[in-house]
């Protein structure tokens, strides 16, 4: 075991991939705009849309901006490292746009390269200007979210040019060819970063802060002695990100819905919600398993290893499934049920967990890791 690195926080990468690849998939496997309803949707698919909208939608990518975050203070305290990381930063970025042409839409990396660049400048700040930093990306998520809300709520939101365009592009994915479906991700992506940017950034940003402020504290280096921090973030995720979660789930995927990620405005209200929940959640989450570990140390050892190499999973999850769904591949775009297609995302998590232990047991990174580390080494 590399006990220069802090096992909580692998962990944490490797539970995240899971949560990540259960809400990718409907995107990846079934339509751009994710779930879909029809007259053969059966009680096995709302249960599984539901749970997806309810537990995992905008929790997991929060906990990977909670842990970039953290791993940057850890790279940046490193004398003369500033450099490295800006191109580190680069090579995410360029890693971002290849995974959005080439495998999925929906890229996070190139946001987290953009966002990251705030990192270079925190890194020097004092704790009161990154804790001022939070709150302010906090309220500018707050203020999109409300925005989009009250554009909801205009006549002629949501026009038949927007299910046009859905419609091609799922074609596209169905039949196309590989070029085919390059093209058509090409076109759908400055929309697409349009809505991350309004939806994602400043939650994201935010917990870039929060992470900063963790590593400077070594918050997951001995997590069992935060134990206050712990409850609290307990309580919350019980007493707030829970039941918001469930009533965002409910206006999403719940009777009278119109399922998927449309642009009508409950499912608008139910995701707007749904982001709202999700700080509180996913801090719920980090506690619920630091006080399992305290009773079971190893309770979460199974996600170690994947997330030291979680660069290289998340493309891979992308990697696969699309060779699996797009009609250049399996050709299973929009034939399965959510249910099915969420157990074949489960079974390729799994695939992929295995791969990574096979891989570290011969090298001591994952190779996207390696190529990143390669391209962010400073010249002679």
């Amino acid at each position: 075991m590399n006990k220069s690195r802090d096992d909580f926080a692998d962990e944490l990468r490797g539970f995240a991939l899971l949560g990540i690849i259960l809400v990718n998939v409907p995107f990846l496997g079934i339509s751009l705009n994710g779930f879909v309803r029809g007259d053969e949707t059966s009680l096995a698919d709302r249960i599984a849309e539901f749970a997806v909208f309810a537990f995992f939608q905008a929790k997991f990518y929060l906990l990977f901006a909670f842990l970039f975050g953290y791993s940057a203070h850890l790279m940046l305290s490193k004398p003369g490292s500033r450099g490295a990381f800006a191109r580190r930063l680069l090579g995410l970025g360029a890693l971002g746009i290849l995974h959005a042409a080439l495998l999925f839409v929906g890229d996070i990396l190139l946001s987290y390269a953009v966002l990251g660049l705030f990192m270079l400048r925190a890194a020097n700040w004092t704790d009161r200007r990154v804790i001022v930093a939070m709150c302010l990306a906090l309220l500018f998520a707050g203020a999109m979210l409300g925005l989009l809300a009250i554009a909801a709520a205009q006549p002629g939101f949501d026009d038949a040019a927007t299910l046009e365009a859905v419609a091609a592009y799922d074609q596209r994915m169905r039949d196309g060819s590989f070029l085919q479906t390059v093209q058509a991700r090409l076109q759908v992506w400055p929309i697409l970063l349009l809505v991350l940017a309004v939806l994602n950034w400043g939650l994201a940003l935010a917990c870039f802060f929060a992470g900063l402020l963790a590593a400077r504290r070594r918050l997951f280096a001995d997590p069992e002695r935060f134990a206050a921090l712990w409850i609290l973030c307990s309580r919350l995720g019980a007493a707030v990100g829970l039941p918001l979660s469930l009533v965002s789930a409910w206006l999403m995927a719940g009777p009278g819905s119109p399922g998927g990620v449309g642009s009508d405005a409950r499912t608008i209200y139910g995701t707007v919600l749904g982001f709202a929940a999700a700080p509180f959640l996913s801090a719920g989450y980090v506690a619920w398993m630091v006080l399992l570990r305290r009773r079971f140390v190893d309770a979460f050892s199974f996600f170690r290893l994947p997330g030291r190499m979680s660069l290289t999973l998340y493309i891979g999850e992308s990697a696969v499934l699309a060779a699996i769904f797009c009609g250049w591949g399996g050709g299973l775009f929009g034939t399965l049920g959510a249910a099915w297609t969420l157990a074949v995302a489960f079974s390729v998590w799994l695939a992929l967990e295995f791969f990574a232990r096979i891989w570290l047991s011969h090298f001591s990174q994952g190779p996207l890791e390696y190529l990143l580390k390669r391209f962010a080494r400073p010249t002679a």
